[in-house]
C-alpha cells in the first residue's frame, strides 16, 4: 500500500491507494507530452487526431498518478471547478437525452471529452517535475512551426496551381478506406481529413484560408497561439537559437495572417500588451505604439491579399445573429442547467452556441456551468498574469501571453473542438501553476525581470501562492514594481 498526499488548496488529504511496484515517474509524463506534441505532424497525416490526444492525456495522467512514492502529487483549484462544470455538463446532457437529436448527443459527448482531457493536463502540467520539460517543450513547439511553414509552402503553390479548396485523404486511407467526407463539415469529418486550404465556410470566394495541422483555419490560428510565444521565448536561449527561433517566428506569421482569423490576430497583440505593460510599466509607450504599428501592418497585408475585411463583414454579422438567437433559446428553454448540446436549427448552417467557448458553455450548462467556467477563467488569466509579472524565465512569460491570448481567443471560438489546441492549451494552464523561477536581483542574459538585465543573480523557484486573497502587496502590479519577496511564502 502507497500512501499519496494529494493537495487541494492549501489543505492537505492522505489518499490510501493500492500501487504495488509502481516505478512510472513524473519524468515519463513529461516525455509522453514531448513526444506527442513533436509527433502532431505524423498523428495529423495520419488522421488520427479524434483519439490520439484522449490517450496521451490518459497515458501521462495514469504516469502522473503512479509516481513514486516520495512525490507528491498536487490538486488545484482549477481542477476541481473543471470537474464540477464536467459533473453539471454531464447533467445537463443525460436530461436532455431524449430531447435531442442523436448526431447533436455525440457531438457533445466528444466536447465532453475534451473538456475530460483538459482536467487531465492542467493536473499533469501541474505535477511534472521534469527539470528541462520546458526547454524541450519549447523544442517540440518550435518544430511545429516549422512543420506548419513547410506545409504552408506546399499550399501556396497548390493555390498558384489554380486550388482554392484543397482537402486530402489522410494516410491511413490508402490501407483501409476511412467513411468520410471530404467535404463534410462536422467535426470528425474535420478532423480525420487533411485540410490544407478550404474557402471559406460562409462565403463560396476564390480567396481560400489555410488549415493545416488543424480541423479548420481558426483553430490553426489558436494552435499559433500556443506556439508562436514559446518559440520566441527561445531568443534568450543563445545566439544560434536566437536566430534560429526568431527566423521561425517571423515568418509564422505568413501562415497566421493567411488563417484570416482577425480575433486571433487581435488576441496575441492584446495579450502581449497587457502582460508586457504588466512586467515593464516604463515600457508600456513603446510596448503600446509597437503593437498598435503592428495591428496596422497586419491588417494592411491582408486587405492587400484580397479585399479581406469586406469577405469577413459578412461572416461577424452571422456570427452575432446566431451568438443572439442561441442566447434567447437557452433562456427560454432551460437557463440554469442548459440544452446539454448545441442544436441545429433551419437558420443557421451551423450549431447554436457554436464559435464562443463562454456561450456554449451557457448554451450547454446554463448559467450554473457558465458561472463556473466564469471563474476558471478569471483564475487561470489572474495566475498568468502574476507568473508572468515575477518569474525570471521567458519561456515563463511566453506561456502567460499564449494563455491570456487563447483567453480572448476563446470568446469567438470553441476550445472543446480543436483536439491539439485543447491538448496545448490546458498544458500550459497547468505548468503556469507550477512552482516558477525567481530571482532576488537583475537578470542575466538568459533571464527576464521587471527591472531590466544586471548582474548574475541567484535564482529559486517560487512555489505557487496561495489560492485565497492574499495581501496587497501580492497584487500583479505591485509585484512588476518590485523585486519578489525573500519569503517564499509570498512568492
Amino acid at each position: 500500500m502507497k500512501t499519496l498526499a494529494i493537495r487541494a488548496g492549501q489543505l492537505w488529504f492522505p489518499t490510501t491507494v493500492t500501487a504495488p511496484g509502481a516505478c512510472a515517474s513524473r519524468s515519463s509524463a513529461a516525455s509522453i507530452l514531448v513526444l506527442t506534441i513533436a509527433a502532431a505532424p505524423f498523428i495529423w497525416l495520419l488522421g488520427g487526431s479524434v483519439i490520439a490526444y484522449h490517450l496521451a492525456a490518459f497515458v501521462a495522467l495514469v504516469a502522473t498518478v503512479s509516481a513514486r512514492r516520495s512525490q507528491r502529487v498536487r490538486v488545484g483549484s482549477i481542477e476541481v471547478l473543471l470537474c464540477g462544470y464536467l459533473f453539471l455538463y454531464t447533467l445537463s446532457l443525460s436530461f436532455n437525452v431524449t430531447a435531442a437529436e442523436p448526431d447533436r448527443l455525440l457531438a457533445s459527448a466528444y466536447n465532453l471529452s475534451l473538456w475530460i482531457v483538459g482536467a487531465a493536463m492542467v493536473f499533469v502540467g501541474r505535477n511534472i517535475s521534469h527539470e528541462t520539460f520546458m526547454e524541450l517543450h519549447g523544442r517540440a513547439l518550435t518544430w511545429l512551426l516549422a512543420f506548419i511553414l513547410l506545409a504552408t509552402f506546399y499550399a501556396f503553390g497548390a493555390w498558384l496551381s489554380g486550388y482554392d479548396h484543397f482537402v486530402l485523404h489522410p494516410l491511413t486511407h490508402f490501407l483501409f478506406a476511412i467513411p468520410v467526407q471530404l467535404d463534410g463539415n462536422d467535426l470528425f469529418s474535420a478532423s480525420v481529413r487533411l485540410n490544407v486550404i478550404i474557402r471559406d465556410w460562409l462565403l463560396e470566394t476564390t480567396l481560400p484560408r489555410l488549415s493545416v495541422l488543424a480541423p479548420y483555419p481558426v483553430a490553426l490560428a489558436g494552435l499559433m497561439l500556443c506556439c508562436v510565444p514559446l518559440a520566441l521565448a527561445r531568443c534568450f536561449d543563445g545566439p544560434r537559437r536566437s536566430v534560429t527561433a526568431a527566423a521561425i517566428s517571423i515568418l509564422a506569421l505568413a501562415p497566421f495572417v493567411w488563417t484570416l482569423s482577425r480575433v486571433a490576430l487581435a488576441s496575441l497583440i492584446l495579450a502581449s500588451i497587457i502582460v508586457l505593460s504588466a512586467r515593464y510599466l516604463h515600457l508600456a509607450i513603446v510596448a503600446l505604439s509597437l503593437s498598435t504599428i503592428t495591428l496596422l501592418m497586419s491588417f494592411l497585408l491582408v486587405s492587400y491579399l484580397y479585399d479581406f475585411l469586406w469577405l469577413r463583414e459578412a461572416s461577424t454579422s452571422y456570427r452575432f445573429e446566431m451568438y443572439q438567437h442561441a442566447l434567447q433559446t437557452t433562456l427560454d428553454v432551460s437557463p440554469l442547467i442548459g440544452l446539454g448540446v448545441k442544436p441545429r436549427v433551419s437558420t443557421f448552417t451551423i450549431p447554436l452556441g457554436s464559435h464562443s467557448t463562454y456561450l456554449g458553455a451557457f448554451t450547454k450548462t446554463g448559467t450554473l456551468g457558465a458561472l463556473i467556467l466564469t471563474v476558471v477563467t478569471l483564475r487561470i488569466a489572474w495566475r498568468a498574469l502574476l507568473v508572468a509579472t515575477r518569474t525570471t524565465s521567458p519561456a515563463h512569460v511566453a506561456l502567460g501571453i499564449s494563455v491570456i491570448a487563447i483567453l480572448f481567443w476563446m470568446a469567438t471560438e470553441d476550445i472543446d473542438a480543436p483536439q491539439l489546441v485543447a491538448f496545448l492549451f490546458w498544458l500550459h494552464v497547468g505548468l503556469l501553476e507550477r512552482p516558477y523561477p525567481v530571482g532576488v536581483g537583475p537578470a542575466t542574459a538568459g533571464q527576464l525581470s521587471p527591472h531590466g538585465a544586471g548582474p548574475p543573480v541567484a535564482v529559486r523557484f517560487a512555489p505557487p501562492p496561495p489560492l485565497a486573497p492574499a495581501a496587497a502587496t501580492c497584487s500583479p502590479i505591485v509585484g512588476a514594481l518590485r523585486l519578489p519577496s525573500a519569503d517564499p511564502s509570498r512568492s
